[in-house]
């Protein structure tokens, strides 16, 4: 069971998400297969398949999932340790992705009370709670508490000495599309290139979180009007999330290449129309294949597609 955990997890880091599925399914069925495969060995392993099967849009084998790693890990370590608050943050992650709004904001404050109760209220715990929170505000419209919860979250890991890059990254992300949304541009670009600094000196300049960072970076600048410096980021985020073949990620690769297909075409003296409207195909294409979760991207890729098809 270890050693095909580790393998999963070494071959998701290098972008081989079809080899990191292959090794999770293989240690499931060997648990399951043994006298008592109702253990928190288990319980990690059926997070790591919600996980995947989330990216791809099966929402609903996420949530079975979920709940059964949820129910493994209270059974065998409490109620309020550490795999059942991240288990809660999974299933408000399913349910606001599934928009069912009122669910996923009860899960995430669920979560947060968990660790407050056991940890205390100033616990650096509470900044993954409190950044699944934030993001289901944003999605609301709810913008002053989605940038109450999201700067204190990356207050609490701003001050924890440990490894928290990668969710430093995610909260840096989600400020960016707050200030997006409502109107700040300049404050959203310096979002994002903290986010690519951070990624670059903790993960290199080929991970996925830096492709995320870089295609968080295009978005602003075209928010800016500034197609020209837009371009070269959301190539090379691209080029990342694509370059083991699949990206492991549809939906975010499909954004990225909608974003490139806009920047091809705006505010330049000679566009790319032809290679701008395959791309927006291959977003549509991509943003489709996760069903529900590519829903609101895919509109916007539609819409784009029908305004271009008039020209």
């Amino acid at each position: 069971m270890t050693s095909y955990n580790r393998v999963a997890t070494a071959s998701l880091e290098v972008g081989r998400h079809a080899e990191a599925v292959k090794a999770w399914r293989r240690a499931l069925a060997l648990q399951e297969a043994s006298s008592s495969p109702e253990t928190t060995p288990m319980g990690t392993v059926l997070l790591n398949l919600a996980g995947v099967s989330r990216l791809e849009g099966r929402l609903e084998e996420a949530r079975s999932q979920v709940e059964r790693a949820r129910a493994i890990f209270e059974r065998g370590r409490g109620p309020n340790h550490i795999t059942v608050i991240f288990a809660l943050t999974e299933q408000s992650v399913l349910a606001r992705e599934a928009g069912q709004g009122a669910e996923a904001l009860a899960f995430a404050t669920e979560a947060l009370e968990r660790v407050q109760r056991s940890l205390g209220p100033d616990s650096p715990r509470a900044a993954l709670p409190l950044t699944v929170r934030g993001q289901v505000h944003l999605k609301a419209g709810r913008y002053p508490e989605a940038r109450r919860d999201l700067l204190d979250a990356l207050m609490r890991l701003e001050q924890d000495s440990g490894p928290e890059a990668g969710k430093k990254v995610s909260v840096l992300l989600l400020l960016a599309e707050l200030s997006l949304a409502t109107r700040a541009p300049k404050e959203a670009l310096a979002y994002c290139e903290r986010a690519v600094t951070l990624t670059e000196k903790a993960d290199g300049a080929e991970s996925q979180d830096g492709a995320n960072a870089l295609t968080c970076a295009g978005k602003a600048h075209l928010a800016l009007g500034a197609a020209a410096q837009a371009t070269p980021l959301l190539e090379r985020a691209r080029r990342i999330q694509t370059r083991w073949g699949a990206p492991g990620d549809a939906e975010a690769s499909g954004r990225t290449s909608f974003l490139l297909a806009r920047a091809l075409l705006e505010g330049r003296p000679a566009p790319d129309r032809t290679r701008a409207l395959e791309l927006a195909e291959e977003a549509r294409t991509r943003l489709e294949s996760v069903g529900v979760r590519g829903q609101p991207e895919l509109q916007r890729v539609l819409a784009w597609q029908q305004r271009e098809a008039k020209r």
